[in-house]
């Protein structure tokens, strides 16, 4: 109980946090639509993942990486050329790995990418997002007390990390319901040109704040 306040102040940041929208957000929508309910899932198995890392140097390296400022640009720099990547691929510029079937009495389909691909990129979006490095650093140096012990910092994490893949596993199954499902496949064009225009729209603001 003595620690009570700090675990539930961080759970409802870390709630209103992994809520908005940002880069896992909009690719969380993106692989569940365009793909399905389990890639989504993994997808966001990924960005839970990630959150290990995020949480790890937040724990043990928060000094290494204030006298080592170039490792945020780097990570910086990073995320926001893989988000312009996919923002890229979403509007076919770039083609991914994956081959489109076409049958002559169906509409064109997509071979759905594999679980371990869903996971990578969801771990990928995540570790290169330079806002959720500052995120972590600040929650587990700001609202964690330093006098806190190590324990508490671990169970914070894992709670952290379910609060993540429970979050993303609800938009998954939310995005996937029938009538969300036939408004995608209506204007699938359109909206991934959308969630690529947004994935995009970070990687460019990313660069730009570096300016």
């Amino acid at each position: 109980m003595e620690y009570l306040n700090e675990t539930l102040a961080v759970v409802l940041i870390h709630m209103l946090a992994v809520s908005s929208p940002g880069p896992d957000f909009f690719l969380e929508i993106k692989n569940t639509l365009q793909y399905s309910r389990k890639i989504g899932i993994y997808t966001g198995l990924g960005f839970a993942l990630g959150n290990i890392f995020h949480i790890s140097y937040s724990i043990f390296g928060v000094q290494y990486i204030d006298n080592n400022p170039w490792l945020m640009n780097v990570v910086q720099v990073l995320g926001a050329i893989y988000l312009i990547f996919i923002g890229l691929q979403a509007f076919g510029i770039i083609k991914s790995k994956l081959e489109v079937k076409k049958n002559k009495s169906e509409v064109e389909q997509v071979q759905e990418i594999s679980i371990f691909e869903a996971i990578k990129m969801g771990i990928i979006t995540n570790l290169l997002n330079a806002k959720a490095a500052l995120y972590f650093i600040s929650i587990f140096t700001v609202v964690i007390s330093p006098d806190s012990p190590k324990s508490l910092s671990f169970g914070i994490g894992l709670i952290m990390i379910l609060i993540t893949f429970i979050w993303f596993g609800l938009v998954a199954y939310f995005f996937t319901k029938p009538k969300i499902k036939s408004i995608y496949l209506k204007q699938e064009g359109l909206i991934n040109k959308i969630l690529g225009s947004v994935l995009i729209f970070f990687g460019l603001k990313l660069i730009v704040s570096m300016l």
